[in-house]
């Protein structure tokens, strides 16, 4: 058996992200650690992101982009979404902190936004791990591995899903 592990978005998140006509306003914060994951992105925000940490050094960057509402903005809204979707493959691993306002746009109404949580909405399941085995000796590793495997075999659907692997 075969099994890695990587931070996902789930598919909710995924499919709020491609069904946005704009972003009115994201907030990302990755430590200076973790900007080697935006090196091959080429948008606006990765590439401020990664010029912050070159100018700067060894730093934290937290970024908050807000656009105003109006008509006259929905191209900037448009722009700002298209950034953060060159970066939402590398987000759930590179940042601490990544969150959106979508902005949807409806045929039959008005513009409406939700917020999207870009980290925090991760699969995830606890599993109690034995640390002694019935002679008292220290088996935290083997449970631990076991715990994994059951937890991923449980969610396989989900996890499949949410990778896009059949």
């Amino acid at each position: 058996t075969s099994l890695v592990v990587r931070p996902v978005m789930s598919r909710a998140e995924v499919e709020r992200l491609k069904t946005a006509s704009g972003a009115s306003k994201i907030e990302i914060r990755i430590g200076s650690h973790k900007m080697a994951a935006l090196q091959d992105r080429s948008g606006r925000l990765a590439t401020f992101l990664r010029r912050a940490s070159v100018d700067y050094g060894d730093i934290d960057v937290t970024v908050i982009i807000s656009v105003p509402r109006g008509k006259t903005r929905d191209e900037d809204r448009q722009r700002l979404l298209a950034d953060l979707r060159d970066i939402e493959q590398v987000v759930p691993e590179a940042a601490e902190r990544a969150r959106a306002t979508l902005t949807y746009a409806e045929q039959s109404g008005p513009e409406h936004s939700r917020l999207v949580e870009l980290v925090e909405h991760h699969i995830t399941a606890k599993r109690r791990v034995t640390a002694l085995d019935e002679n008292g000796q220290s088996i935290r590793i083997m449970s631990a591995v076991a715990a994994i495997l059951g937890v991923a075999a449980e969610h396989e659907a989900e996890l499949r899903l949410a990778v896009d692997a059949s």
